[in-house]
């Protein structure tokens, strides 16, 4: 089967959680033996796509504006002899295709759920409804990322959950590079783009509240991730607080660099207000990080057990639970322990499997 990949997503320079979720989707597809041919589709070079040296990927490329790049993706299909398209990112191309069958990958809906449509531009929100609406009704299949996705989209948009297969992802990080320090430092990190929905200024609250209680212990706040949309609330809370010079916002970092940190800080804070999926959390589980999470949307699927979840508002219960971690070694290494397990059982060769199967099927 000949299968096209709308990948024009891949071309920015620093990867979010979608980004990061075609690329290690795409590698994982590439590494699976089967006959079947990935067509992806680009409009400029994408370097980590130069190192992917497998036969079986082909790539359609032209550089071309946005909506003539669309067109020119959907009518390339006849003449690639494309028999299926998968949509991991975008929906433009899967709202207009007409010619062959699709299937989607819903990461969430942001955009339409009241706990976190605000911190979306009125104009992103109607174009995603209208070729998601499109895309979602034309789809043979639905991917999800959580059954809290599962829900939200048949709630949101009527569809019938039979329409909708939940595939849990994997995440970017090889086993070789997970080691955990001994004792961490007492480093809180923070990961993920800057926007509103990521809580940041709940997150400066309880290391305030932290630093006042417990003067003998050198806390540090880490915050890592991009500056995004509507960010400037969360910048101002770490500006103005009083431990601004223990507080770093150190923006986008390369995968090495994110291990290191992971596998050193002592917890990861992750109260974000609404998730789709919630990638950080499940990294920080991978390198034995504890995750404080909040207690909503599909965050508790991803953490199981052992993720530690409170209400996403609560900054004295989240200060609490870090003291706790610092305080408590036994306590901390069965954080440690059982959140490396809960990890494993997010697989890219299982999630790539599950997939090709879905594209594979025949839809009637």
């Amino acid at each position: 089967m000949r299968i096209a990949i709308d990948g024009h997503t891949l071309e920015i320079d620093k990867w979010s959680g979608k980004e990061q979720y075609l690329f290690s989707l795409l590698k994982s597809l590439l590494k699976l033996k089967t006959a079947d041919k990935f067509l992806l589709y680009l409009r400029h070079p994408v370097p980590a796509i130069k190192n992917l040296n497998f036969s079986n990927l082909i790539i359609r490329q032209k550089k071309l504006p946005t909506p003539l790049w669309h067109f020119w993706a959907l009518f390339d299909f006849k003449k690639t002899q494309a028999e299926k398209l998968l949509a991991p990112c975008s929906y433009l191309i899967s709202a207009i295709n007409f010619l062959i069958p699709e299937i989607i990958v819903i990461h969430d809906l942001t955009s339409f759920l009241k706990e976190s449509r605000n911190t979306h531009k009125l104009s992103l929100k109607i174009k995603e409804y209208l070729s998601l609406y499109l895309s979602c009704l034309k789809a043979e299949t639905i991917i999800s990322l959580s059954e809290n996705t599962k829900k939200d989209i048949t709630r949101i948009f009527k569809i019938n959950p039979a329409k909708i297969k939940t595939i849990y992802q994997g995440h970017r990080f090889s086993r070789e590079i997970a080691t955990r320090k001994e004792k961490p430092n007492p480093i809180i990190i923070s990961v993920g783009t800057i926007e509103p929905r990521k809580n940041i200024p709940t997150i400066i609250k309880a290391f305030e509240l932290l630093k006042a209680r417990r003067t003998d212990v050198p806390w540090k706040l880490l915050i890592i991730g991009k500056i995004g949309w509507k960010a400037e609330e969360s910048v101002l809370a770490i500006k103005k607080s009083l431990y601004a010079d223990d507080i770093e916002l150190r923006g986008y970092i390369d995968n090495q660099e994110l291990s290191v940190i992971y596998s050193s800080s002592l917890c990861l804070v992750y109260p974000s207000l609404y998730e789709g999926f919630g990638l950080p959390p499940l990294e920080a589980m991978f390198f034995g990080c504890p995750a404080i999470v909040s207690d909503n949307s599909s965050l508790p699927e991803v953490v199981g057990e052992s993720g530690l979840k409170v209400a996403c508002l609560d900054y004295q219960k989240i200060s609490k639970i870090i003291e706790s971690l610092w305080d408590n070694p036994d306590l901390r290494k069965k954080i440690e322990i059982s959140g490396n397990e809960q990890a494993k059982k997010f697989n890219w060769d299982v999630a790539a499997g599950k997939v090709l199967n879905i594209i594979k099927t025949k839809n009637i």
